[in-house]
């Protein structure tokens, strides 16, 4: 039921499968869309969501890069040439 109104809520980017057939945990991901078209950080979206409304957040990377991989839908093809790009600059 949250997810189905999270959805309805145009300011709100969830990302990975949209399916609503999927058996799902309690944790998601997602970004907030400011209204001039760009996205909240990270950081200050935890800490709001943290220490204005009191619902446990965390932002940043999450701790799997397979988990990463699968949510934005990128094969080890293309993680293998990000981390070639990534590396390059070193």
């Amino acid at each position: 039921q949250m997810l189905q109104h999270i959805r309805t809520i145009p300011e709100i980017i969830l990302l990975g499968n949209p399916s609503p057939n999927l058996k799902r945990v309690s944790i998601f991901s997602f970004m907030v869309r400011h209204p001039r078209a760009t996205f909240l950080h990270h950081n200050f979206v935890c800490a709001v969501l943290n220490d204005v409304f009191g619902i446990q957040a965390r932002a940043g990377c999450p701790c799997s890069g397979s988990y990463a991989q699968e949510l934005l839908g990128i094969d080890q093809s293309l993680a293998d040439q990000y981390e070639n790009i990534i590396l390059e600059d070193r």
